[in-house]
């Protein structure tokens, strides 16, 4: 995920292309892991980004955790 523009989030081809696995598998594994998780934007494109739950703890600022955290909680 280095090689993204954020350095975190990437959108399936840029997974695709960095990995050297094809488009279809990177698909599957992504929609049937529990080790990516999905932003809640989209790139410019107006594909979705993925990013590895290691490398969003690693890389993300604590105060970007908190509020999808408050995001996500039902009040």
């Amino acid at each position: 995920m280095d090689r993204t523009k954020s350095g975190i989030w990437a959108t399936p081809p840029e997974i695709s292309r960095f990995s050297g696995i094809d488009l279809e598998s990177v698909l599957r594994i992504i929609y049937n892991s529990y080790e990516f998780m999905q932003c809640a934007y989209r790139s410019e494109d107006g594909l979705p980004l993925f990013t590895t739950r290691k490398v969003y703890k690693e890389r993300t600022p604590s105060w970007n955790k908190l509020l999808r955290a408050l995001k996500h909680t039902n009040v």
